[in-house]
This record gives structure tokens, C-alpha cells and sequence, in this order.
């Protein structure tokens, strides 16, 4: 599509999206400085901001991506700002970094649940089973991201032969 349209900030945008799920970061930074090059809508800029400084750390060029979110969350220190820089500290590996931003967000009602979601999902791709059943466990008595909760305790169950706690 985007050779169709090479200068289309959407079906650039497209391809910069398709490329990240296809592990393929090198080519969704191009698409994505394409998509500004050609004017991405200003109300995108925030999501392609972001999506272009994943790619780049997963391209292997951490530093400055991860300095730019910094600089962002000092001056605005937003819960979008916090949520964004985590998932990019997620994306470089800096686990610890990530659940040190995620915990600040639990005395948020409104963050909480995204936060205890995340930092569910740091545990169990760490494999710290009990930390992450603790995480979703909390996640399910807010009421949101129900299928997750009960998925991933489902999950950790399953992985500790516990067949009756996983149904």
C-alpha cells in the first residue's frame, strides 16, 4: 500500500505498524520518518512520536529515544507521558526502570488498572510467577481488563500443574 501511496502519512503509518509486528524495526523508522516527512496529522503526532522511538530502540538505538521520553515526562509528567516512557523502557529491557514508573501509578484510580496490567505482563514475561498472579489479581477486582486478569492467573496456574485453579 504505502507504494502505492509513498506519500500518504497513513499507508505509511500502516506500513510502519506492519513492520513492528513483523519484527522488523529497521523498516518501520523509515516508514514512520517518511510519515512525518509527508505531514502526519498533528492529532498522530503523539502515537507516531512514540511508535517511531519504539522502533528505533528495538532497532538497537536505545538512547536517544529513551532521553527524548525522559525529557518529555520532566516537563509534562503526565500519566500518558509515564505510561509512554515505561513501554519504551519495557522495549529497551529496562525492566526495573519500567516497574519503578508503573508502581507510581497505582494510587491513580484511573491509571491504576493499565499500570497493574503492564506490570503483570513485565512479571510474567520475567517469569516471576507470583509477583505477576499478585499484579492480576489486583487487576481483576478494578473491574477492567477482565479477560487478561483471568487469562494470564489462568495461565500461571497451568504452568504450576494447578488444572483446577486454571479453569
Amino acid at each position: 500500500m504505502a507504494a502505492a501511496f509513498p506519500s500518504s502519512p497513513g499507508a505509511l503509518r500502516l506500513q510502519a505498524l506492519t513492520a513492528l509486528r513483523a519484527d522488523d524495526p529497521a523498516t518501520a523508522v523509515r516508514a514512520l520518518q517518511a510519515a512525518f516527512a509527508a505531514g502526519a496529522h498533528d492529532d498522530d503526532s503523539r502515537a507516531l512520536t512514540q511508535a517511531l522511538r519504539r522502533a528505533r530502540v528495538l532497532a538497537g538505538a536505545a538512547d536517544e529515544p529513551l532521553a527524548e521520553a525522559r525529557a518529555e515526562l520532566e516537563q509534562d509528567g503526565s500519566t500518558e507521558r509515564r505510561f509512554d516512557f515505561a513501554l519504551l523502557l519495557v522495549a529497551a529491557k529496562h525492566d526495573d526502570l519500567a516497574r519503578e514508573q508503573l508502581s507510581g501509578l497505582l494510587d491513580s484510580p484511573d491509571a491504576a488498572p493499565e499500570a497493574l496490567r503492564l506490570l503483570g505482563l513485565i512479571e510474567f514475561q520475567d517469569g516471576d510467577d507470583e509477583a505477576a498472579g499478585r499484579h492480576f489479581e489486583q487487576l481483576v477486582t478494578t473491574g477492567r481488563y477482565l479477560d487478561d486478569g483471568f487469562y494470564f492467573q489462568g495461565l500461571i496456574a497451568e504452568r504450576h500443574a494447578d488444572l483446577d485453579r486454571a479453569l
